[in-house]
């Protein structure tokens, strides 16, 4: 399963992850931290809920949580530039 994710990371991102670590191999573990954050950067529930939305959150969520290097995470963020504010980006 490691694998799997190491190599979904790969090519989804094109990154290369040297380790993978704190997942639980079949557990689900999620505090909303981000969901949390995107409501203080100004995007309201019903922004975040919308099913339209959705996608789009997904991939920002994830970006969010595999990147720590800020400058990458700007990289990846451009692309939804004229979709949400500088503020929420």
């Amino acid at each position: 399963k490691k694998k799997d994710k190491i190599q979904f990371y790969r090519n989804e991102y094109n990154t290369e992850i040297v380790t993978l670590s704190g997942l639980e191999e079949d557990q689900f573990n999620a505090s909303f931290s981000t969901y949390q954050d995107l409501l203080k950067c100004g995007l309201t529930r019903a922004e975040l809920d919308h099913p339209d939305n959705a996608e789009k959150l997904e991939d920002i969520i994830k970006i969010l949580t595999i990147f720590e290097d800020r400058q990458r995470i700007r990289t990846q963020l451009s692309t939804f530039k004229g979709q949400f504010s500088a503020e929420v980006l």
